[in-house]
């Protein structure tokens, strides 16, 4: 730290005021002068030169005073007298702080994104924009070339001589190769460096590495618009964070990640050592991918923060490449529950020393593989559906139960749901140990369930204060070791010793140890809550009028239709479903698998549910098979049916689910300009539909229905403007529905808060 700009976090601001992070993040709450942060290579960090002006303002108060303050010090005075070089802070006049703005450079960047978009699939856009970043910082005079070039098809034949950085496992790799081979549009190639050629790669407004920083915000961008197709291509950064502040990657490590995405977590190591004053480059990575595009991501995602990795593509769960070679650091984030994860290949025993996973899920054979490539004193941090610390299937439970006993598992944290776009499912942070390291037979379990908050609609993140609260949690715990004392965070965090894991099944979910705390609210407190509950109450019972009144003046206004089989009113008619839309039969069968960039997804049975179809559980097909199925490609408005089982499923398909593909077991239905998508779905979920194809459907144990039969189904079609009001009508029943839920669970809240106060006015 040696200029008045420099870049610290809130541990930093801490630290150098001698006071606590949750001092720190209460002035940051309660005063709105507080400097704002700068959002940075996945951490919040703050211009020092700020800081120090907004403490000079703070006033230490008598019976905090250090014995190195002198009486009416500031926070500011112990901030600068802390600092390693406090000179180079104090020569510099408050008015000279300025905070750098990164608005300019990230509006350039999104253009030059803007510029592909439509041209590339997404995968394809960042690979794009990266590989150009790395041309534009190691190939100088290459790329001066390129934006003086005026001819656009010279631009292709210059961008043909760019390799990557060669390795022990490719030594020639052409970066552009991919993308020069499937698209013709060199127009969009031009548009796309012109506008990169603007970002002002010299901006203060990152970091020490502005081109990390840009690189870490397109992979952000990447996991945002990719996140709701599934597949993860990218790790969530706090997530990133987290997993790498708890194993604390040091500058002349060797650090490992099995499963590759976008190379998230080796560049946030090489961050992390520069962040703690070491040098990147002494850093030795690798790591394994699982095809050519997430190969080539790692390998720009790490040269451009600074370190070279060292890769390979392939399954490592079907052959450990360097089965002598250990290391210091593991980070992985693996896919989760795969099937049949060995293929046809025999199970090699000696590959699992606590037991070989079961066929039908390869949790425990990514956990055991970590802990065999670490070296003895090595740490590893391995994130893992929740439910691998509760499994009770014997083959599981087993490998869990040998992993406590050999001393490898170090740490679980229980991180709360939502903290991937693709799946709301729970996550289990796993930390890891040496085979070597027995000399304390407990493990750390810390409830972090309760922590993040919502960053939208869809995701939680976890917050700057929450990691702190993670991260010294476990460094108290590590710490015993020497300080021989520990006290866990009631309600948080508490040390189990392995003949307790042993009494309770060997079960490691945290929440099993961690017993929550029930904190009594105020009596003054209380009567506001209360206050506010009433209140809310009486709202949502007003709406609920409303909603109701505007659901009466439409069902007076209209006289809802007849079901198959009435005789048709006037205006109405009847046709056979196959006459009002286009039918269509899915595939009986696709080479699918787990989601992944740039694959297309594909809907199931599984995947309608409550009229709507979910992402829950989506598998996907290979961008080269999707394009021979272009007859099952899914557009918004089409409806989704089940064909075979549990029939009477519908699902409409929503405008971000166009280009989807339709999956074996379902039938697609297309409407026509005279049929309203969203009557049609209410249409099929009705009793008299739902009779009419019981009676219509083939089969005992399994029902199925035909494209032809389902094809002859009665539609009775109101006019155009009538479906639409229909669809008003039941959709202003599913408001009321809304509201009533809410009210039910509001009512239970009052009643919740109602019982401890009439006890305490009783007794």
């Amino acid at each position: 730290m040696n200029t008045f700009e420099d870049r610290i976090s809130m541990t930093d601001i801490a630290r150098l005021a001698e006071v606590g992070v949750t001092a720190v993040s209460n002035w940051r709450k309660r005063h709105s002068d507080f400097p704002g942060a700068h959002q940075s290579s996945g951490r919040e960090l703050f211009v020092a030169g700020e800081i120090a002006q907004w403490l000079a303002g703070r006033k230490i108060s008598k019976n905090d005073l250090s014995p190195g303050d002198s009486p009416g010090a500031t926070y500011g005075d112990r901030f600068l007298r802390n600092l390693p070089r406090p000179e180079a802070f104090a020569s510099v006049p408050a008015n000279a702080v300025k905070r750098a703005s990164v608005g300019e450079w990230e509006q350039q960047l999104w253009a030059a994104l803007d510029r592909s978009r439509g041209r590339y699939d997404v995968g394809s856009q960042v690979e794009l924009v990266l590989g150009l970043l790395y041309l534009r910082v190691h190939w100088p005079e290459l790329w001066q070339q390129l934006i003086r070039e005026p001819n656009e098809g010279a631009v292709r034949d210059l961008l043909v001589q760019v390799e990557l950085p060669a390795d022990s496992h490719a030594p020639r790799v052409a970066l552009f190769d991919e993308i020069l081979r499937f698209t013709k549009d060199d127009r969009a190639l031009v548009e796309t460096i012109r506008s990169l050629s603007l970002v002002n790669l010299s901006c203060s407004g990152a970091d020490s590495s502005v081109v990390a920083h840009i690189v870490d915000q397109v992979l952000a961008w990447f996991e945002r618009s990719t996140g709701k197709m599934g597949g993860a291509p990218v790790t969530p950064d706090c997530l990133v964070r987290c997993m790498v502040g708890l194993v604390d990657p040091r500058p002349r490590d060797h650090v490992y990640d099995p499963f590759c995405r976008s190379g998230e977590l080796l560049a946030a190591a090489a961050t992390h050592v520069e962040f703690c004053g070491g040098e990147a480059d002494g850093l030795a990575v690798s790591g394994q991918a699982w095809d050519e595009r997430s190969w080539r991501l790692t390998k720009l995602n790490s040269v451009l923060h600074g370190v070279n990795a060292d890769l390979e593509i392939s399954n490592t769960l079907h052959v450990d490449m360097h089965p002598d070679r250990r290391y210091d650091v593991v980070l992985a984030n693996p896919p989760f529950n795969i099937s049949f994860w060995s293929g046809n290949r025999e199970v090699d025993d000696q590959r699992w020393p606590y037991g070989v996973p079961p066929a039908y899920n390869a949790n425990f054979a990514w956990l055991q593989h970590v802990v065999s490539k670490l070296a003895p004193d090595g740490r590893a941090a391995v994130l893992m559906p929740n439910v691998t610390t509760t499994v009770g299937n014997p083959a599981e439970a087993a490998i869990r139960a040998r992993m406590v006993e050999a001393s490898v598992v170090d740490c679980v944290v229980a991180l709360p749901g939502r903290l991937f776009r693709s799946t709301g499912i729970p996550v289990a942070l796993w930390l890891l140990r040496g085979a070597d390291d027995k000399a304390y037979p407990e493990i750390l379990l810390i409830d972090a369930t309760g922590l993040g908050a919502m960053a939208d609609r869809v995701q939680r993140v976890l917050t700057d204060e929450d990691l702190e609260r993670i991260f010294q949690e476990y460094h108290a715990w590590r710490d015993r070791r020497s300080t021989r004392m520990y006290q866990g965070t009631a309600g948080f965090a508490r040390s189990a010793s392995h003949a307790e894991i042993q009494e309770r099944d060997y079960v490691l979910n945290p929440r099993v140890y961690v017993q929550p705390i029930v904190a009594e609210m105020r009596p003054e407190r209380s009567l506001e809550v209360l206050n506010e509950l009433r209140a809310d109450l009486n709202d949502l019972r007003e709406r609920s009028m409303d909603a109701r009144a505007a659901l009466d003046a439409r069902l007076a206004a209209i006289a809802v239709g007849q079901l198959p089989g009435d005789a048709v009113r006037d205006g109405w008619t009847q046709v056979p479903l196959g006459e009002a839309c286009d039918v269509l039969a899915g595939p009986g069968t696709l080479d699918r698998g787990e989601r992944q960039p740039s694959w297309a997804p594909v809907v199931l049975p599984r995947n309608i549910k409550h009229n709507r179809i979910t992402d829950d559980e989506l598998e996907a097909v290979k961008p080269q098979n999707a394009s021979k199925l272009s007859r099952y490609r899914l557009a918004p408005g089409d409806v989704v049916c089940t064909r075979t089982g549990t029939l009477g499923r519908y699902g409409l398909v929503q405008p971000e689910q166009g280009n989807w593909l339709l999956g074996p077991g379902c039938m697609r239905l297309r409407p026509t300009e005279r049929v309203d998508p969203g009557y049609l779905t209410y249409y099929l979920n009705s009793p008299a539909a739902s009779a009419w194809l019981s009676g219509n459907a083939t089969g005992s144990a399994i029902q199925y229905i035909s494209t032809k039969t389902l094809g002859r189904m009665p539609l009775a079609l109101p006019p155009l403007a009538v479906q639409r009001e229909i669809g008003a009508i039941l959709g202003t029943l599913d408001s009321d529905i809304m509201i009533q839920s809410q009210i039910s669970t509001t009512t239970q809240a009052l009643g919740d808060l109602l019982l401890p106060l009439l006890m305490r006015e009783t007794s």
